[in-house]
């Protein structure tokens, strides 16, 4: 499926064809979540919409979940599947929703008060959301209150969903490269890694292959993504040209270059 401004598509054999549906348009950035089991959860501007297929009919069957009273925006915005739960930016608010009902996490609970456009769980069961204007914010796994990013990072995302690796790593798109979750920190890939520039998405195929798509720099393929790195006088080395190498204990290596 595809959704955006215009509505909601569906891929029928080489054609897509438009999904009659109640609402107008489907948040572009994280905007629908399939469960693996045969429902869609969509954001839409007329707030969360799970869609079904019917046995023996043609079509979807829509389901759409009400508004807290006196929600001043009834449109919904990143939604994650999380196992039998459903995670979606809600007006200013967050909410969890699973068999057992809504939890909702407003203002109280550390977030930016804007709406949450994508939202993303990593393999430590931490809870990564971008707000539409504030950037990106962490719930850390057990915890009640989000929190900013080291801050060195506060402010260096870069609009678009929050990528995650096959590992389950968060990816940050950033105006200096590219940020990857390593434990407690970032690893930083930039210029002296050999990426080019801002970057403003990323994906990890099948291949573990890394797509990254760069500011007006075309798309960067990354292959052996966490197998291979390359280092040049850029990273630091005196020249592109190494004559010899000696790794040391402790991880110490040396490595000899035109330049010394």
């Amino acid at each position: 499926m595809a959704g955006g401004d215009f509505g909601l598509y569906q891929l029928l054999g080489n054609r897509f064809e438009k999904v009659p549906v109640t609402f107008k348009s489907v948040s572009w950035e994280q905007g629908i979540q399939s469960d693996g089991k045969g429902k869609t959860f969509l954001g839409t501007d007329a707030g969360l919409v799970e869609l079904s297929l019917t046995p023996g009919q043609k079509g979807f069957a829509e389901r759409g979940f009400s508004q807290r009273p006196g929600s001043t925006d009834p449109g919904a915005y990143g939604v994650l599947v999380d196992g039998d739960a459903v995670w979606y930016g809600c007006g200013l608010e967050l909410r969890r929703m699973d068999e057992n009902g809504t939890r909702v996490l407003g203002k109280e609970s550390g977030h930016p008060n804007r709406p949450l456009v994508a939202i993303r769980k990593d393999s430590s069961g931490n809870l990564w959301v971008r707000s539409e204007t504030e950037g990106v914010f962490q719930l850390p796994a057990g915890q009640t209150q989000f929190r900013s990013p080291d801050r060195s990072m506060h402010g260096s995302s870069m609009d678009g969903v929050l990528p995650i690796d096959a590992d389950g790593r968060i990816l940050l798109p950033s105006a200096d490269g590219l940020l990857i979750r390593e434990g407690k920190g970032w690893q930083k890939i930039d210029r002296s890694a050999g990426l080019p520039g801002a970057v403003f998405s990323a994906l990890e195929d099948r291949q573990h292959s890394l797509w990254i798509g760069m500011a007006g720099r075309g798309l960067v393929q990354w292959r052996g993504y966490h197998e291979w790195e390359n280092y040049s006088s850029v990273s630091g080395l005196g020249s592109d040209m190494v004559y010899e190498i000696l790794l040391q204990d402790r991880g110490v290596m040396w490595v000899a270059t035109e330049g010394g």
